[in-house]
């Protein structure tokens, strides 16, 4: 606290000295480390506009670049400053808690904890095969075990003293009724093919058996802990989803929370969403160009630039892998042709989504077929195209509690629009719990 008084006083009196309005000040420096974080936004809370810079950057705007010390770094990081190559880090007018000022910064706080811990369950999912392949070969395997991996059936059993001598031990009928209450489909088969499966295997190492058991007890406690925790901050991040226009992703087919809540927390307020192409610059989906000799030379294009948002270019990915997956059939075999002609094919599908994704963000309007789109469609038409949309969100929607007020709330972007099209098309979109 002193330290920022004391900055704050130093940067005001020089201010004043030099007649510098407030309104041109910024502060700023390298990558902003956690323990900085707080030390900006209390100057921000003074009314500066705080910014950071990319280190890389700034190591190639210094005079000398085979030497460094302070002075050096310095004046590398204020000519990247001044030749405004900064990233705003807190604005003034942030700092207010006004509506929807902080909602993106949350979205992407949970997306990235999530992230994170996703990263470490499958760190503890491998472990976790490794002791299984060793007590019962074959058990996470759901066409040998017949139980799906991972699933609750699955961890229960792990987690009771689990080895392939007592599943083998086991009548079927008691375990098909433990099996049962678990909540898993045809038990009595189930039973049978997994005690079946455990007789038929090589037996481990019986000196090992009871240690290997007491470490995957807790390995498989803490997966659940993980998923626990995963679902939460989905939860949670969705929670602030709904109140942003990109809750309108959700409609298009293949597209769920994980991802929308993704493009929201890298991408920001819809309003200062710039051009497509900068957007798939940002997100490392446009091939690098060099051309040299003269402006009648052609250009070379290159590889994907390796300087972009990885985690936007990520969950860019994912969006592609699902649309081409699940997405609507045009959309689909126009990505087969694309394949068919030896083109880049996700790069270009990512653009191609981008476009949409812009389209129903900015608008604040749902994913609608092609024959909703025409001049000429009538309410019938729009009616139908309107539930259909409404029915893919709401299946996505229903992870959240109390989905209808959160997602399709009178104040909600989704409400407003389901309110529109009752108004307008006579749309049947029920508020029902089905």
């Amino acid at each position: 606290m002193e330290g920022a008084d004391f900055l704050t006083q130093q940067i005001l009196s020089t201010a004043s000295r030099r007649k510098i309005p407030q309104t041109s000040i910024f502060v700023g420096g390298e990558d902003l480390p956690s323990y900085a974080e707080n030390f900006l936004y209390s100057l921000a809370s003074n009314g500066f506009l705080t910014v950071r810079v990319n280190a890389r950057e700034a190591k190639t705007a210094r005079e000398n670049a085979f030497a460094s010390n302070d002075s050096l770094d310095l004046l590398g990081t204020g000519k990247t400053m001044l030749a405004k190559r900064a990233v705003t880090v807190v604005k003034p007018f942030e700092i207010p808690q006004s509506e929807h000022a902080e909602v993106y910064n949350c979205i992407r706080e949970l997306s990235l904890s999530r992230g994170r811990i996703v990263k470490s369950q499958t760190s503890v999912s491998n472990q976790i095969h490794t002791y299984v392949d060793r007590l019962l070969p074959g058990f996470l395997d759901s066409s040998k075990s017949a139980i799906h991996p991972f699933s609750k059936a699955s961890l229960a059993l792990m987690k009771n003293e689990f080895s392939s001598v007592k599943i083998g031990r086991k009548k079927c009928s008691t375990l098909a009724g433990q099996l049962r209450k678990l909540g898993t489909q045809y038990p009595d088969d189930t039973a049978a093919k997994l005690i079946a499966l455990a007789k038929g295997t090589l037996l481990p190492n019986q000196a090992l058996v009871p240690t290997r058991q007491r470490v995957l007890t807790p390995l498989v406690e803490q997966y659940e802990n993980f998923e626990k925790a995963a679902r939460a901050m989905k939860v949670e991040a969705s929670i602030h989803l709904a109140s942003t226009p990109y809750a309108f992703l959700t409609s298009i087919p293949g597209i769920a929370l994980t991802i929308s809540n993704g493009f929201a927390g890298e991408l920001g307020a819809p309003s200062r969403l710039p051009a497509v192409k900068s957007i798939c610059g940002y997100g490392g989906v446009v091939p690098r160009s060099d051309q040299t000799g003269g402006p009648d030379s052609e250009a070379k294009l290159k590889s994907s630039p390796r300087r972009c948002n990885r985690v936007f270019k990520h969950w860019l990915m994912q969006a592609v892998e699902k649309v081409n997956q699940f997405g609507p059939v045009e959309w689909k075999d126009r990505a087969g042709q694309w394949e068919a002609n030896g083109q880049h094919t996700r790069f270009l599908s990512a653009r191609s989504f981008l476009r949409v994704s812009k389209v129903l963000v900015c608008r604040q309007t749902t994913f609608q077929c092609r024959e909703s789109l025409a001049p000429n469609a009538g309410k019938p038409v729009r009616a139908a195209d309107a539930e259909v949309a409404y029915r893919i969100m709401v299946n996505k929607w229903k992870e959240v509690p109390q989905w209808q007020e959160v997602a399709f709330g009178d104040d909600t972007p989704l409400g407003k629009w389901r309110n529109l099209m009752i108004e307008l098309f006579d749309a049947d979109l029920p508020l029902s719990k089905r």
